[in-house]
């Protein structure tokens, strides 16, 4: 992808709210989720992105991992590689699922904290990190919504474009604001690309009268990229 296609992908990003259940568009609050469950998605898909559960289907079927065929899954050498115990804050939560990119996993978190580890070694060094230096949001303030807690910060899985090495995601702060970031897994830093940050405000394209609220309206579900788009719910 040049820089002209990375532009105009940045400048082609939208806010969607889809209410799938009932096929129309609209910003919805919080739901009680419960069993939350991460996996390692390694699948490039047809939009060359790295995405929650494998790919855009979300069936969690991933048919590039001869790896994990039932017979080595049940044999004696399929097991725990390391235990690596990331530098958060006590009650942090890590809700989104991490991804595999270029042999290293993407970690978010709900204090708004990123990390890169190393996906080959016996260690999982973390091999980069970085705070997006905003205070997550205290779920204390919303009722009705103590699935999430003691803080908000990033929840939807991100979606990782191959072509610029460019991982997408939503974080919430204690502003309260909600803006979608860019950033640069090939810096040594995880620095934003630029234009991004973005703050996500006003009001639903198809319904004028319906404005999101940053407060208690929230981004859970995992990011989708789709012909230089990047989707979220």
């Amino acid at each position: 992808m040049s820089k002209g296609q990375v532009a105009a992908s940045i400048r082609s990003i939208r806010w969607l709210a889809a209410a799938v259940a009932v096929g129309a568009l609209s910003w919805v609050g919080c739901n009680q989720w419960t069993g939350i469950q991460m996996e390692e998605s390694s699948l490039t898909t047809l939009y060359n992105s790295i995405t929650q559960s494998g790919n855009e289907s979300r069936a969690g079927w991933y048919d590039n991992q001869p790896g994990l065929d039932p017979a080595i899954v049940s044999g004696p050498n399929f097991k725990k590689l390391y235990d690596l115990a990331l530098p958060i804050t006590s009650g942090e939560q890590i809700l989104a699922q991490p991804l595999v990119w270029n042999n290293k996993v993407l970690v978010v978190t709900e204090a708004n904290n990123i990390y890169l580890l190393d996906a080959t070694s016996n260690t999982g060094a973390i091999s980069a990190q970085r705070s997006l230096g905003e205070t997550p949001f205290d779920a204390s303030g919303v009722l009705g919504c103590g699935d999430i807690s003691p803080t908000v910060g990033i929840t939807g899985a991100p979606v990782i474009d191959n072509a610029p090495n460019t991982a997408y995601f939503y974080a919430k702060n204690s502003t309260p604001a909600h803006a979608i970031h860019a950033i640069d897994l090939t810096s040594a830093s995880l620095a934003e690309r630029p234009g991004f940050p973005v703050t996500i405000t006003g009001n639903a394209q198809n319904n004028t009268g319906t404005a999101f609220d940053p407060y208690v309206q929230h981004q859970r579900p995992g990011l989708l990229l789709r012909n230089g788009v990047v989707y979220a719910a």
